[in-house]
């Protein structure tokens, strides 16, 4: 609840469904979360000049840190078709959750989103309560910009958007006197 009282904040999940078929290599996987994550903060954060962004990130494991670090590194360098991420500080920092209250709501936002695409109750309310106005939206729709699917896939998309529209009917919300779609 205390994350809907800063103005700034803003919540983004990037979401893979395990089931998938599709084969990507760990890194390729890492690179396509990472990258839609930071689109979507870089787009956030250019509105204003002086904005700055700091990722943190719960290590996994030294391999996967490294593999995590290395990616982050060839994003940062190499780019996408955001050549500059003016608004990103270009080193990825790996922080144990035990040392980070922004790692262990991180933790708890994704225990949220995952017990919502599983259907629990509990998680149903904590969503449409105290996360659901914390999320990023673009031209008034979450989708693509707040809860994105990586890969990026329509049928994925849409079979999201079916979830939430079952556990959080109302399809339109109050977002700090705005209001977004699925």
């Amino acid at each position: 609840m205390l994350l809907k009282k800063i103005e700034s904040c803003k919540t983004i999940y990037t979401i893979t469904d395990n089931k998938s078929d599709a084969k990507f290599s760990e890194k390729d996987l890492f690179k396509m979360h990472i990258t839609s994550l930071l689109q979507r903060v870089q787009y956030e954060t250019q509105i204003k000049s002086d904005d700055l962004t700091v990722l943190f990130f719960d290590p996994i494991g030294d391999k996967k840190s490294k593999l995590l670090r290395e990616t982050y590194f060839d994003i940062q360098t190499n780019g996408d078709f955001i050549k500059n991420y003016t608004h990103i500080k270009d080193s990825l920092n790996l922080e144990y959750s035990h040392h980070s209250t922004g790692i262990q709501i991180a933790d708890f936002l994704a225990g949220v989103i995952s017990g919502v695409l599983k259907g629990y109750d509990r998680s149903i309310e904590i969503f449409n309560r105290a996360v659901r106005p914390t999320l990023r939206n673009y031209n008034n729709k979450i989708l693509g910009a707040g809860i994105c699917e990586v890969p990026s896939n329509k049928g994925k998309r849409d079979e999201l958007r079916q979830t939430l529209k079952k556990h959080c009917p109302e399809q339109r919300t109050e977002v700090k006197n705005n209001s977004f779609l699925l």
